[in-house]
């Protein structure tokens, strides 16, 4: 399957060489909204190719452009690939995330580490 990451200049490097392993959900506990659990090794991933349809994408937080490369991903036949409703049932309150995000729908979570060999194609975006 096809699929696609986005990521800044500066992560570009080490995920060519390492892979695409730190990314992370992250939910309110049950019951307790200031709580915070992680959940490490869940990779986000997205359908659509197309830099400008990446709504996730803002500076509000950070300085510089999170979708400066556009990775594309061939992952392997047997991959489990999780949208909204999937991920909400492996970690309940997860659906969340994908709320009010235009786009969200093209959304993929991958659990495990995707390997260099994966990455077929490295693009650098035009801004």
């Amino acid at each position: 399957m096809t699929i696609y990451h986005f990521c800044s200049a500066k992560a570009v490097k080490a995920i060519r060489r390492q892979g695409i392993k730190i990314g992370g959900v992250y939910v309110s506990k049950p019951g307790d909204a200031k709580s915070i659990e992680l959940y490490f090794g869940y990779q986000w991933l997205t359908l659509d190719p197309e830099k400008k349809n990446q709504s996730w994408a803002t500076r509000h937080l950070v300085k510089y452009d999170r979708t400066a490369y556009r990775l594309t991903v061939e992952l392997p036949d047997d991959a489990v690939l999780y949208d909204r409703d999937g991920l909400e049932a492996e970690i309940p309150g997860s659906g969340i995330l994908f709320d009010g995000w235009p786009g969200s729908e093209n959304w993929r979570v991958y659990h495990g580490w995707i390997l260099p060999e994966w990455i077929t194609a490295c693009d650098k975006m035009e801004d």
